[in-house]
């Protein structure tokens, strides 16, 4: 299985990989990793690499792009195009919401660290979707408009927890649990039956725009997605 990996914006590939360890704990599992790296274009209105999430439309097709460059990859290196996985933090965690709206058929499941999906798509999102989707934000993300907090009432898109009510009510799930892991932070469930959770929510207690790690959030990030993937495997 392929595991995609996108930066936030003004990160490179290999930074993000220095950062977040993804390969040191997926490759062991059997996994293969490929971090991106985002396009410099000026026309956003910011000189530096990010990702086309769907807040503007600046010339370039990073769906397509994203799509291409998995076909490629499963094609050269023999890898399992009926297990795709993609994930990625801040404006890559953006990106991944809109992977999972507009790329359906070619990744099993998303996950978004401190993203949300913008007003652009929300406002055009479709009824039925059957992407799988990891959603992992923290309490105090001034970046994540959230109603638990208020913030959502002025910001311009959604609130992430009606995000991820969408996202696995239009997969046709329902919540199957609500725990506590960590250090009082919260994972929420959703599937079509107790054995199968395909979109889960988790709320980070006390953290803010980050990739979270054991040592200062007391949950991975990093187990947290492999975990999660193991449900197509």
């Amino acid at each position: 299985p392929l595991v995609v990996m996108l930066h936030g914006a003004g990160d490179s590939p290999q930074n993000y990989r220095s950062t977040s360890g993804f390969d040191d704990d997926a490759l062991p599992k059997g996994y293969a990793v490929c971090y991106v790296a985002g396009t410099v274009n000026g026309k956003t209105g910011r000189n530096h690499s990010s990702w086309n999430y769907g807040r503007i439309e600046p010339d370039y097709d990073d769906v397509g792009f994203i799509k291409a460059l998995v076909n490629y990859l499963v094609e050269e290196y023999s890898l399992d195009k009926d297990h795709v996985f993609c994930a990625g933090f801040s404006n890559g965690g953006f990106m991944n919401f809109r992977l999972a709206l507009e790329a359906q058929h070619t990744f099993l499941a998303c996950v978004s660290v401190g993203g949300d999906l913008c007003k652009t798509l929300w406002n055009k999102r479709p009824d039925n979707n059957d992407v799988g989707m990891l959603v992992v934000y923290g309490e105090n993300d001034e970046s994540i408009p959230k109603n638990i907090d208020g913030s959502a009432k002025t910001a311009l898109d959604p609130a992430i927890e009606d995000v991820i009510d969408y996202m696995a009510s239009s997969n046709g799930l329902e919540k199957q649990s609500e725990d506590e892991i960590g250090n009082g932070s919260i994972i929420s469930k959703y599937g079509a039956d107790s054995d199968k959770d395909i979109v889960w929510g988790v709320l980070v207690k006390d953290a803010k725009h980050a990739w979270y790690t054991e040592e200062i959030n007391v949950i991975s990030t990093n187990k947290l997605i492999l975990e999660f993937f193991e449900n197509w495997r």
